[in-house]
């Protein structure tokens, strides 16, 4: 959603889409096509930014951020795969690995934009600073007044 999203408001924009489930990269191809974007969005099965060398001028990612022990109490299992949800202990098993792999590709003057789970601003945001010591980290709320989303914003080459 989020590149078809993305290819749909900025038409010059080309955009690489990855997932490790071939049913989401199904979707994503229906909706892409549904929206007149899919020769602008390449398609990849992977895993993060493993086989992508970058450098990319945004990152975006609405990664799997809901503690495992948690996810059985919430409604939200009936119909989404736990693949789509289980971020590991604490939520932020694969928000860790991207932040790592985003350092070494995201382009300066990038912006890396990563939803997370209301109560996880802080830690992420501090992943965030430590990887990137320069960079501008802001948390940005949902309507509801929840933190939902942190950037960072690399600086530019001087």
């Amino acid at each position: 959603a989020i590149a078809v999203t993305v290819a749909v408001q900025l038409p010059q924009a080309r955009i690489t889409a990855v997932d490790v489930s071939p049913a989401a990269l199904d979707v994503a191809r229906h909706n892409a096509s549904r929206h007149g974007a899919a020769q602008r969005i390449h398609i990849v099965q992977g895993s993060l930014l493993e086989n992508l060398a970058g450098p990319f001028d945004a990152i975006l990612a609405n990664l799997p951020y809901i503690p495992t022990n948690a996810l059985q109490t919430l409604d939200v299992i009936r119909w989404e795969p736990s693949l789509a949800l289980d971020g590991g202990p604490d939520g932020l098993q694969l928000v860790r690995m991207l932040i790592q792999q985003a350092a070494t590709r995201l382009r300066p003057g990038g912006l890396l934009a990563l939803e997370i789970q209301y109560d996880q601003g802080p830690t992420v945001a501090g992943l965030c600073q430590q990887t990137f010591p320069t960079a501008s980290v802001t948390i940005q709320r949902d309507l509801s007044g929840l933190d939902r989303i942190v950037c960072t914003e690399a600086p530019a080459k001087t």
